[in-house]
C-alpha cells in the first residue's frame, strides 16, 4: 500500500505541495524554483550561496579539480543551480574541461579508454550547446554505438544508466540520439521491479 493510500486510511490527506513549500533544504529551494516555479524569497539567496561556495573553489588554471570529470561535475552542479551560462566562471570551466581532456587529465573510468568524454563534463558541455568541439559529438556517437558499456545492471553504479541517459538527452540537439534514448528508456521500463526500482 502506497503512502497516499495509507494517508486516506488513517484519515489525513498527504499534500506534496505543502511539503515542498515547507522544505527549507537546498533541494526544496531547487524544486520550488525550477519545478513548481513558486520560489520563496529566501530561495534565490540559498541557490546563490551554494553557487558562490562552488565558484570559490575554481583554481587559477580555471579547473575545479585534477580531472575533467571533477571540473565537469562542478560545472554541471553550477548549471543545475541556475548559474547563467554566460558567466565568465562558466566559460573558464569549459576551457579547463577541454584542456584537461586534451592533456590526458581524465578519470580513466571504464568507458573512457576509447576516447569518449567522461559523462559529467559531456553532460555539462551538451547543456551549454557546445557542439563545435570535436570531442563532444564524437563522444555522443560513441556512447550511442556502445550502450553495452553504460546500459545494464552490472555497468558502473546503480544510477549509471540514468546519469548517461540524462547526458545523452542533453546532447540530442548535437547528434541524433533518439534511438539510443528509446533503447535506454525501454531497458528501464523492462527492468523495473515490483517496487519500481532498478536495483
Amino acid at each position: 500500500m502506497g503512502s497516499t493510500s495509507r494517508a486516506f486510511r488513517y484519515g489525513f490527506r498527504y499534500d506534496p505541495m505543502k511539503f515542498i513549500d515547507a522544505d527549507r533544504s537546498l533541494q526544496g529551494a531547487m524544486v520550488r524554483t525550477f519545478v513548481t516555479q513558486r520560489p520563496q524569497e529566501s530561495d534565490g539567496q540559498m541557490l546563490r550561496g551554494k553557487m558562490d561556495e562552488i565558484l570559490a573553489d575554481q583554481r587559477v588554471d580555471r579547473s575545479f579539480g585534477d580531472t575533467c570529470k571533477e571540473t565537469g561535475e562542478r560545472l554541471l552542479r553550477l548549471l543545475g543551480l541556475g548559474c547563467p551560462p554566460h558567466q565568465p566562471a562558466v566559460k573558464r570551466a569549459v576551457q579547463a574541461i577541454l584542456s584537461q581532456k586534451r592533456t590526458g587529465q581524465n578519470a580513466n573510468e571504464w568507458y573512457e579508454h576509447e576516447g569518449a568524454f567522461n559523462v559529467y563534463p559531456l553532460h555539462a558541455l551538451c547543456l551549454l550547446g557546445i557542439s563545435e568541439e570535436p570531442e563532444v559529438p564524437s563522444s555522443l556517437r560513441w556512447l550511442a554505438e556502445h550502450p553495452e558499456v553504460w546500459l545494464g545492471p552490472d555497468q558502473g553504479c546503480p544510477w549509471t544508466p540514468i546519469v548517461f541517459l540524462k547526458a545523452i538527452w542533453a546532447g540530442r540537439g548535437i547528434e541524433d540520439m533518439d534511438a539510443t534514448l528509446a533503447k535506454g528508456l525501454r531497458w528501464i521500463a523492462d527492468n523495473l521491479n515490483d517496487a519500481g526500482c532498478l536495483s
